[in-house]
């Protein structure tokens, strides 16, 4: 991982020190978009945060709660900066041995080389996506009136 997005990483874990595994989290079904959607622990509590909000036992926040759950996975880097791609992570995105990394502000994104330069060029269509976890998270917010 480039060490720039490492730094933000490592800022972004509470109690972390020079020396420690840096943990981050890794949402591959996000959206539709064939890339991974990397997140510091502090951003994905802000997350989870924004889930709890929701009412308890509603179907919303259930779906919710499910998608965000199956679909993150923990992991860490290593000493060196490396961490490992599921064969999961590797068929959504088409990653193979170069990969394109992002930043999208409170988060960056993992593309293959490919992928990156079709959403970039627009040959990738960006339209709304039903299924977007975070269209999901506002119109429960809407629905159930909640900050």
């Amino acid at each position: 991982m480039p060490a720039p997005f490492r730094r933000v990483l490592e800022a972004g874990a509470p109690g972390w020190q020079s020396g420690d595994p840096v943990p981050f989290v890794v949402v591959k079904n996000q959206d539709s978009q064939p890339c991974l959607n990397v997140y510091s622990v502090a951003e994905i509590e802000l997350i989870d945060d924004e889930i709890y909000a929701l009412p308890r036992f509603t179907e919303e926040r259930d779906r919710i709660a499910r998608r965000l759950a199956s679909g993150s996975a923990n992991l860490t880097l290593d000493e060196n900066g490396r961490f490992g791609l599921t064969a999961e992570m590797r068929e959504k995105t088409g990653i193979g041995d170069q990969a394109v990394f992002s930043g999208m502000v409170e988060r960056f994104q993992i593309w293959s080389p490919e992928g990156f330069e079709a959403v970039s060029s627009g040959a990738m269509p960006s339209e709304p996506d039903p299924e977007n976890l975070f269209e999901l998270i506002r119109a429960a917010k809407a629905k159930y009136n909640v900050q």
